[in-house]
């Protein structure tokens, strides 16, 4: 790998985290933390997932992750279920209440990077990050073939 494409790499993955957190510290959404936040996301990507999976995928502890997911339940934004392979595990779910959370965060989300973009960027620009975008959709579009 090049001098070059590593510096590249590492500032995109820099700018990249940093807008993220700018977007995501803008405002809470719906009175939903953002640790749950996090875990309607997984769930929405990954489907039924276990506390431990939450956890690891967070780097938190099992019993911190638990704490979320036991508010989470009893605000009515996931399910427990037993799984069908190991009777001494649960397998959470989102509810439709959580479904819809997860879907007003997301345009919440994107509004927010809009007017970010629409503030700080002119119109030329934005259509260079557009064109930034179909090359990293082509990066990640077989992620299988990445460099190890």
């Amino acid at each position: 790998m090049t001098s070059e494409a590593h510096d590249l790499a590492q500032h995109l993955r820099l700018s990249v985290d940093r807008l993220r957190r700018i977007v995501r510290n803008r405002r809470s959404l719906d009175g939903i933390p953002r640790a749950q936040e996090a875990v309607l996301g997984w769930i929405e990507r990954k489907g039924a997932l276990t506390i431990a999976d939450l956890a690891r995928w967070e780097q938190v502890r099992p019993q911190s992750m638990g704490v979320v997911v036991s508010e989470m339940v009893n605000a009515g934004l996931v399910d427990k279920s037993p799984d069908p392979t190991d009777g001494r595990r649960e397998l959470l779910s989102l509810t439709e209440r959580g479904m819809v959370a997860r879907v007003s965060i997301a345009a919440s989300r994107d509004a927010d990077l809009a007017a970010l973009m629409n503030s700080r960027l002119s119109e030329e620009e934005r259509a260079v990050v557009g064109r930034a975008l179909e090359l990293f959709d082509r990066l990640g579009a077989d992620s299988d073939d990445v460099a190890r």
